[in-house]
């Protein structure tokens, strides 16, 4: 579905609202006017903070000639955005350069919202539903993204350095060219997502699952990948030094191909070569060559290379 359009019934069922959202889109019809409900139709999409001309507004907007991020009504932008989602009146939320600054977010739905390049550094958006959001730009600098779904998120270009994105999904969401340094990702779903030239250097993405992530030329200096899922993930010249990649997984296809790593790495990876079992005399020479190398690797004990007592 484009951005802008209105869900149909479909992805009204998809999207499952319950109760509490009901409760809500009723709370929004007995507020809003006839009138209001006129302006109020689903296709209108009016950035908050841009001028107005007539009296009557959208209820988002900031008042004519005032500047851009002006007081954002929050409240009314959830319940208009609920009742356009609901398919009843309201309008998108378009939040687009607004100054969310520290915005208490929590559990919001803001599903298909326009974001982009709005300030949310330090925002509060844990557990809040963000799929298919566009937050291109956006600043999300240490904000709380505990929880929050932001499947199928536009983030490209977006910083989200410090941010906290621990057990968010971010199954499908584009994230290329994104800063996440220093990010928390532990337990992240980022399946599929696009972390092309993103930056995750320092990042935490123990236990993360990265399973089909595209991360070409991906910047993952000291970022720890312990446990990570990286089947069929795609690390084509990213950079790895530095990493932690204890217990995850190396993909033996051209999908590894021009990886730079360190001497940690390079050792690892060389240990758990003379670590296999093979009867080919030409692999007893190669192991043999490189057996010393190995040994010299943090895990070498781990895979019975050296005693344990020699670490």
């Amino acid at each position: 579905m484009a951005r802008g359009e209105q869900p149909g019934l479909a992805a009204q069922h998809h999207i499952g609202y319950g109760e509490p959202h009901d409760n809500l889109k009723e709370a929004v019809m007995s507020t809003f006017d006839d009138s209001t409900r006129q302006v109020n139709s689903p296709n209108r999409d009016v950035p908050l903070g841009a001028p107005t001309r007539g009296p009557v507004r959208d209820g988002l907007s900031a008042p004519a000639g005032a500047p851009a991020a002006a007081a954002v009504d929050i409240p009314a932008v959830l319940a208009n955005h609920c009742a356009w989602i609901s398919g009843v009146g309201g309008c998108r939320a378009n939040l687009r350069g607004a100054n969310l600054r520290g915005a208490d977010l929590r559990d919001a739905d803001l599903i298909y919202a326009n974001l982009s390049d709005a300030d949310l550094s330090r925002a509060n958006l844990s557990g809040a539903d963000l799929r298919d959001a566009d937050l291109i730009y956006a600043n999300l600098r240490d904000a709380d993204l505990r929880r929050a779904n932001l499947s199928g998120a536009d983030l490209s270009d977006a910083d989200l350095s410090d941010a906290d994105l621990s057990d968010a999904d971010l199954s499908d969401a584009d994230l290329s060219g994104a800063n996440l340094s220093d990010a928390d990702l532990s337990d992240a779903d980022l399946s599929d997502a696009d972390l092309s030239d993103a930056d995750l250097s320092d990042a935490d993405l123990s236990d993360a699952d990265l399973s089909g992530a595209n991360l070409r030329d991906a910047d993952l200096r000291d970022a720890d990948l312990s446990r990570a899922d990286l089947r069929d993930a795609d690390l084509s010249r990213a950079d790895l030094r530095g990493a932690n990649l204890d217990y995850s997984c190396w993909s033996l296809s051209c999908c590894t191909k021009f990886v730079t790593v360190d001497d940690r790495i390079a050792r690892q990876l060389a240990a758990h070569v003379c670590a296999i079992v093979c009867d080919s005399p030409e692999y007893a020479a190669a192991r043999a060559a490189i057996l010393q190398y190995a040994q010299g690797s943090h895990r070498a004990a781990d895979l019975e290379l050296i005693d344990r007592g020699e670490v």
